[in-house]
């Protein structure tokens, strides 16, 4: 680029040379009276006049039209120069005086545009900066186009990073799905890359995409806050109960940007989510549910729920949780009507139920038989008990049928309050103080229960009011 503006201003500057040195060969003409006075002035114009006459071309075409004739050649044979005929009505030397005033003011103009652009204003060296300004911006918006930061995103559940590119190379961490990595360069099958937590390293290129997939995690808490920003001081847009399936948009070190069931976008704190759906159980809090295909009372009803039973929560759609039954019936409830803990309901109403002292007598003679026998995690024989394992056989023998699970036992027999707790009724008991049912046991009367006990490791006879379980119900079944 400098090049070309350094030919061009030379060449102007050359011009305007060969216009004073034709302005001088005319003058010295004209003053020496070399033109032949007797006829119309014709003066043979050399190779260098022409040069400087074209040079001047654009100047003279603004000079009055009866100063000037037509250009024309010799014949064949006759000189090969162009003959230039100024036809003037005056005597010679004045027709020459013409021309040199004329061509001195084509200089003149000339000359002063070069020294006006070269001496005064100096653009040659302007425009050379300018247009080296030009080029340099141009490069630069070419290296901030390639320094522009390219993401990827993991596509697999764990991904290693390497410290070179290959697998032999030793591993720096993993990177879950959907975490996204800084792309520094590609070396064949590998990406060297930056990590959500600034370690570099490399990753097989074959695991990682330009989008991001679909990526859940799950609540683990009992509520979790939705913040507008990765921060505890940022707006609350809502909660998410315990359970609730999450989108994940983004992973960043301490926060994670998510998308609700309901389509809400915002950020909750990391530790308190997991890639695996944690069991959540919840408790109908009414006399009756009804469990709907959808999640609308205008959807077909599947089953009917009585209260205390125990559904599992799998997660929310509005005002509606998505549950399991105890018979594995999927299905939509009104979130209003269960709640996280049981509720202490009696179905007696304050009125005393019937119950069967003979009968209860008779079971708890045959459960002290297994005194000792021990605990067996999902045993239920007298090789080994668990809990409820332990309580189904022994009403078993008396044809009184009992779930196998001790989660279950909400729903069966008669609730009784606690003031009207006889021999022979089932307690329901949590096991980790979180008042979620866990362990069953059978009331002997005078604050004894009889158990399998994990903690004993065998059947044994406790203390009720010793026993550091919190008792969530009770239930008849012997009447």
């Amino acid at each position: 680029m400098k090049n070309r503006v350094l030919l061009r201003r030379g060449s102007e500057i050359l011009a305007a040379v060969v216009i004073i040195v034709s302005i001088i060969i005319y003058s010295f003409a004209a003053i020496s009276g070399i033109a032949d006075q007797s006829g119309p002035e014709a003066v043979n114009a050399s190779a260098g006049d022409q040069m400087a006459m074209q040079a001047a071309e654009g100047e003279l075409e603004n000079y009055p039209s009866n100063e000037i004739s037509d250009t024309t050649h010799h014949n064949e044979g006759d000189q090969s120069d162009e003959i230039v005929v100024m036809a003037e009505k005056k005597s010679s030397p004045q027709s020459l005086d013409s021309m040199g005033a004329m061509l001195a003011a084509a200089a003149s103009n000339g000359l002063e545009k070069v020294n006006n652009n070269v001496i005064e204003n100096e653009p040659v060296t302007e425009d050379i900066t300018q247009d080296v300004s030009a080029e340099t911006a141009t490069v630069q918006k070419a290296e901030d186009i390639i320094q522009e930061p390219v993401y990827k995103y993991v596509q697999i559940d764990s991904l290693n990073v390497r410290s070179g590119p290959g697998s032999d190379n030793e591993k720096l961490g993993t990177l879950e799905k959907g975490s996204r990595v800084q792309v520094l360069q590609q070396e064949e099958d590998w990406l060297q890359v930056i990590t959500p937590n600034d370690v570099k390293g490399y990753v097989f290129a074959e695991y990682t995409a330009d989008t991001m997939p679909p990526v859940y995690n799950y609540v683990t808490v009992d509520l979790l806050n939705v913040r507008s920003g990765a921060s505890s001081d940022t707006d609350k847009l809502g909660t998410l109960p315990k359970g609730t399936r999450i989108q994940v948009l983004e992973k960043m070190e301490e926060w994670i940007r998510i998308s609700t069931p309901d389509n809400v976008k915002g950020y909750v704190w990391a530790e308190y989510v997991s890639d695996k759906a944690p069991t959540v159980y919840n408790y109908v809090n009414i006399t009756a549910l009804n469990v709907r295909k959808g999640p609308s009372s205008d959807t077909k009803k599947l089953t009917t729920l009585q209260a205390g039973e125990r559904i599992q929560f799998l997660e929310s759609k509005g005002d509606w949780s998505k549950i399991k039954t105890s018979n594995n019936i999927e299905g939509y409830v009104y979130s209003k009507y269960v709640s996280a803990k049981p509720v202490s309901r009696s179905d007696s109403s304050g009125s005393v139920q019937p119950h069967n002292p003979d009968l209860a007598s008779q079971v708890l003679e045959y459960a002290k038989k297994y005194v000792g026998v021990k605990y067996v995690y999902g045993g239920e024989s007298p090789k080994g008990f668990d809990c409820s394992g332990f309580t189904q056989y022994v009403f078993a023998h008396f044809k009184i049928k009992l779930p196998r699970s001790a989660a279950e036992y909400y729903s069966v027999g008669t609730k009784i309050s606690r003031s009207d707790m006889k021999p022979g009724d089932i307690l329901l008991f949590d096991r980790w103080d979180d008042w979620t049912l866990g362990h069953v046991g059978i009331y002997m009367g005078n604050d004894k229960f009889i158990h399998a006990s994990s903690s004993k490791g065998k059947v044994v006879i406790a203390s009720l009011s010793k026993y550091g379980g919190n008792i969530l119900g009770i239930r008849r079944v012997l009447k």
